[in-house]
């Protein structure tokens, strides 16, 4: 039954990608019928828009890939860290994004508290877990209580995997924060940015600014010349 029920699955989900894909070519074919009853300078403008758009839409899904190879390269060097070793990574993570007086825990009578500090006036405690699976809700209900004995401001519990709807809905209205494996990533990397030299950061952001300045003046060139050469594409116009 269940197999039946997998193959209908992705026999809809087959159907849905043809259909999607049936749906694109007609776009496109309608775009380039579209584009045959304009002038030729609109024609022309047509064409350096797309050919931006397109660039930078190869752009993103090439920054999206590196990010989401790098995550992966990420966790898989935090997995093959100790439990101690990652205790000691998260507290120089935290560290270099401008936390204080961090200590490492762990002792009998720290309830789970893996590293104690102090962030914007506020005293956290923070669990680690180095988990392939789900965090279970029992845990985040047990540092919800450890929080309270602690006399802590804030708690923290940080795993290398995920948690569980339930995990969720256990810390929703009270000062504890989940990260997830994706979270610790994007911490991390915005760790590695605070301590990465500002000069290159800047010339990296203004090299970013520069590209997207130049492609913004060179398609509303594009649209300018059209316009004064063939008049608005909406009306009726000659063409050059």
């Amino acid at each position: 039954m269940s197999r039946r029920r997998y193959s209908r699955r992705r026999r809809d989900a087959d159907e849905g990608k043809v259909g999607l894909a049936l749906l694109l070519m007609a776009g496109l074919y309608g775009a380039y019928l579209w584009l045959g009853t304009l002038p030729l300078a609109w024609q022309i403008a047509v064409g350096v828009i797309g050919f931006s758009v397109t660039l930078l839409f190869i752009w993103s899904v090439v920054a999206v890939i590196r990010r989401y190879r790098r995550k992966r390269l990420l966790r898989a060097e935090l997995m093959s860290l100790s439990s101690t070793q990652f205790e000691e990574r998260t507290k120089l993570l935290f560290a270099d994004l401008g936390w204080r007086n961090l200590q490492l825990r762990g002792g009998s009578g720290d309830r789970g508290v893996d590293i104690d500090g102090e962030f914007e006036g506020k005293r956290y405690i923070i669990q680690c877990k180095r988990y392939t699976k789900n965090v279970t809700p029992a845990m985040v209900r047990d540092l919800v209580g450890t929080l309270h004995i602690q006399k802590a401001d804030r708690a923290i519990l940080i795993t290398t995997s995920g948690y569980t709807k339930q995990g969720y809905q256990e810390a929703q209205g009270l000062p504890v924060e989940l990260w997830d494996g994706a979270m610790l990533a994007e911490q991390i990397a915005r760790a590695a940015e605070l301590q990465a030299d500002p000069v290159r950061v800047q010339a990296l952001r203004r090299r970013r600014m520069a590209i997207l300045g130049v492609a913004f003046l060179l398609n509303a060139g594009v649209v300018g010349w059209a316009l004064f050469v063939a008049g608005s594409p909406l009306l009726p116009a000659g063409g050059i």
